[in-house]
């Protein structure tokens, strides 16, 4: 499916989620409309004409945003395994009142909860169960306050879809390790 509007001159257009293309605003760029590697897309665009456009289609596609430099140009949003284009367009009279309608449309994050406020401690994978400890213990030594402390290991799979746990060898009681990281600084340990 496709659709099309005619672009206006003078436009930015900001949004879609996080790309490596540099640019805050992406107008005159073509997107990819699916995640890969560091590129997550959010089919949700906020023009500075103060409108924002939601693309509501769950498939892969692509966005070709029209150039604010053009005034014929146009915006093509493409889904590539569709019958039926759904899309909603939110305006105001600022982009904060464009903004609050598409957050009441798609729903308010939860609130974080206090414990995760503080620092949160992380590394590129922790060796083990003790190298783990180790940091904790550090951490209580040093009266360094810990909100999370985060387990980035190497995990294996359950013979069930999803289901997945720490490698036995390497964390072999998951469940005092929590224990103990909780008792020695009051932060709440993570997988990643």
């Amino acid at each position: 499916a496709t659709i099309a509007f005619d672009g206006k001159k003078d436009e930015r257009l900001y949004g879609l989620g996080q790309h490596q293309n540099g640019r805050l605003n992406q107008a005159g760029m073509v997107l990819d409309l699916e995640h890969f590697n560091t590129e997550v897309s959010i089919p949700f665009v906020l023009s500075s004409k103060n409108y924002g456009f939601l693309w509501n289609v769950p498939s892969r596609g692509r966005v070709e945003l029209a150039s604010g430099t053009h005034p014929n140009g146009r915006t093509r949003w493409f889904a590539s395994a569709t019958k039926q284009v759904d899309y909603m367009v939110f305006a105001g009279k600022t982009s904060f009142d464009v903004l609050e309608r598409y957050v009441e449309a798609t729903g308010h994050a939860p609130p974080f909860p206090d414990f995760a406020l503080g620092y949160w401690q992380c590394k590129n994978r922790y060796a083990n169960e003790k190298e783990l400890l180790n940091v904790t213990k550090e951490f209580a030594l040093r009266s360094l306050p810990l909100s999370i402390i985060v387990i980035d290991a190497d995990t294996e799979f359950s013979p069930h879809v999803g289901d997945w746990r720490l490698n036995s060898k390497d964390w072999p009681n998951p469940k005092q390790m929590y224990k103990e990281i909780e008792s020695l600084t009051g932060a709440k340990p993570m997988v990643s």
